[in-house]
């Protein structure tokens, strides 16, 4: 029946979540946390990529929060910034094994596709394809969702 969320209780938790980080409480979770928070709450990426930059500050490596604050990035229509999120996502995992580098290597080409870089964005979905068990769209397709 779809996922139920106590508003009442997310928007207290962010708070909460909010306060500890002013307060110099900078453990991982608190920044994953809040984040998710605001996109539970109302799908609030502003504030999301916000934590997420947040959270790099402190986690320089992240592989997650560099993919995350990319999605969010996309959402605001901030094609460019996302791109270099999602590069950062694939040029730093030398080992090409975090959970982000396959969905990390389409998005870039998403991103590229949308600031004009059709060649390097093919380039991007075929060696995604390559990778992926299942059939990817293509990026005049799926990119009309941010156009």
């Amino acid at each position: 029946h779809g996922d139920y969320h106590d508003q009442t209780g997310l928007k207290i938790a962010i708070v909460s979540f909010e306060k500890a980080i002013a307060n110099g409480y900078n453990e991982k979770f608190v920044f994953e946390k809040l984040a998710f928070g605001y996109l539970l709450l109302n799908q609030d990426c502003k504030n999301a990529e916000r934590i997420y930059t947040l959270g790099l500050a402190k986690f320089p490596n992240d592989f997650e929060f560099y993919f995350r604050r990319g999605i969010c990035r996309k959402e605001l229509k901030m094609y460019k910034a996302s791109f270099l999120d999602f590069d950062k996502v694939i040029v730093r995992d030398t080992l090409k094994k975090n959970e982000f580098f396959k969905d990390a290597i389409y998005e870039r080409g998403a991103m590229r596709y949308i600031i004009g870089d059709t060649v390097n964005a093919e380039k991007d979905r075929a060696a995604a394809q390559q990778i992926n068990s299942y059939p990817l769209r293509t990026y005049e397709d799926y990119c009309q969702l941010w156009k």
